[in-house]
């Protein structure tokens, strides 16, 4: 199961960015209207899957819009999906973007 072919193949959430930096990757998006929070997801392989053992932040502060995702292993891919939530149902998602972590960033 991939983040395509779950909740309702909609993408709703844009400008999803990633900075790779020492440890840690900073993830930033854009607000969505009517989301009550947002769930983040991460996996070291494409296609993250939507399931609760790859959930990294589950219904963070919907005005925050980011999300800090540490301590994380220099030189490992990271694979990122953002859900929007809303009345606690994941309605839609981001598009999956990746950073990989590297030392002295």
């Amino acid at each position: 199961v991939s983040a395509v072919d779950t909740v309702n193949d909609c993408i709703c959430i844009s400008g999803f960015v990633s900075t790779a930096k020492n440890v840690q990757v900073q993830l930033n998006w854009n607000a969505v209207a009517g989301a009550s929070c947002y769930n983040v997801y991460r996996s070291t392989s494409p296609n993250v899957a939507l399931v609760a053992g790859n959930r990294i932040a589950s219904c963070t502060d919907a005005a925050a819009h980011a999300y800090l995702d540490k301590p994380l292993v220099n030189g490992t891919k990271y694979y990122y999906v953002v859900t929007e939530v809303v009345n606690g149902a994941e309605i839609c998602h981001s598009p999956e973007i990746n950073a990989t972590p590297i030392k002295g960033r």
